[in-house]
């Protein structure tokens, strides 16, 4: 009885030890291997999630390091899709909820290799992968990703609606306490920028101060001042768009090093106020206008 049952034991480590060996060859670095033994073992049990996901690790890795020293999109592209493809089996999702270090290191290489693509203004290639990072999740940081492939095919429109969705995810998971600290300070900007070219401009002070609020970063702050100062404000402009934006310049003055450059642009911005109502021929206006900053310096 007890050489059978030692038998059967032994017969259950060997089945054990032969199910993993695709895990010891990917930590060996041999990907290739690693790929075919993982293809293996899903056709022999449908249901393998650890099978799946070193399939998906080692794709990932062949497209990294290949042969002619050339990142293999597809490659990355497919890795995602074995990926995608193991969240919705049964108890994928909680699978990987329980592997967040390495799903994190799949999800984190395609997103900057798509970025990459991006900067490169490769949209064909850069959309393979964005499309497939936001079937797995719909992150802001995918979203801002595919916000700016919109802006370099021309749909402005839609980008900075998907900027403005990814922001807001950021901000009210910051605000609620679900993520320690916000982050993507650059979505923000640039969702700003892109609000305020539009027209729209006390939604983009609104946001631009949002961002200065949350990350009281220099590089917000100056963002933040050059549209400013660079306002395309004119005779055209709506004297609320001039009192909105020489009012911003007070709140921004909270957190800028410089006040006596603040204050410059503060009365940069009075002056041009001034000079669109004198020039409209409105010059009891214009004076009280004048008075009005005047007396509130």
């Amino acid at each position: 009885m007890l050489k059978i049952h030692t038998t059967i034991l032994f017969a259950l480590l060997l089945t054990q030890l032969f199910a993993q060996k695709f895990i010891v060859l990917y930590d060996k670095g041999d990907y290739e291997k690693c790929f075919e033994q993982c293809k293996k073992e899903i056709e022999k049990d449908k249901k393998n999630l650890d099978a799946y996901f070193y399939k998906s690790l080692s794709t990932l890795q062949l497209g990294l390091h290949t042969s002619n020293g050339e990142i293999n999109i597809y490659k990355i592209e497919a890795a995602l899709n074995t990926l995608d493809f193991l969240q919705d089996k049964t108890n994928g999702k909680e699978y990987l909820a329980e592997h967040t270090e390495q799903y994190s290191f799949i999800l984190n290489t395609a997103l900057a290799e798509a970025e990459k693509l991006i900067d490169d203004e490769n949209t064909k290639l850069a959309l393979r992968l964005v499309n497939v990072l936001m079937k797995i999740d719909v992150l802001p940081e995918f979203m801002y990703a595919s916000a700016k492939i919109k802006i370099l095919e021309g749909d402005e429109y839609a980008a900075l609606e998907e900027m403005n969705i990814a922001a807001s995810e950021i901000y009210k998971a910051f605000t609620a306490g679900k993520i320690s600290k916000p982050y993507l300070p650059e979505l923000f900007i640039d969702l700003a920028h892109g609000i305020y070219s539009e027209g729209d401009i006390q939604s983009a002070y609104i946001i631009f101060y949002r961002a200065i609020k949350l990350f009281q970063t220099e590089y917000v702050i100056l963002e933040f001042y050059d549209q400013l100062n660079n306002s395309n404000l004119s005779y055209w402009s709506k004297n609320s768009d001039y009192e909105l934006s020489i009012n911003y310049t007070d709140s921004l003055a909270v957190f800028y090093a410089d006040k006596k450059e603040i204050q410059a642009l503060k009365w940069k911005l009075v002056g041009q106020y001034f000079n669109t109502i004198f020039q409209s021929g409105e010059i009891e206006e214009a004076k009280t206008i004048l008075q009005k900053y005047t007396c509130a310096s």
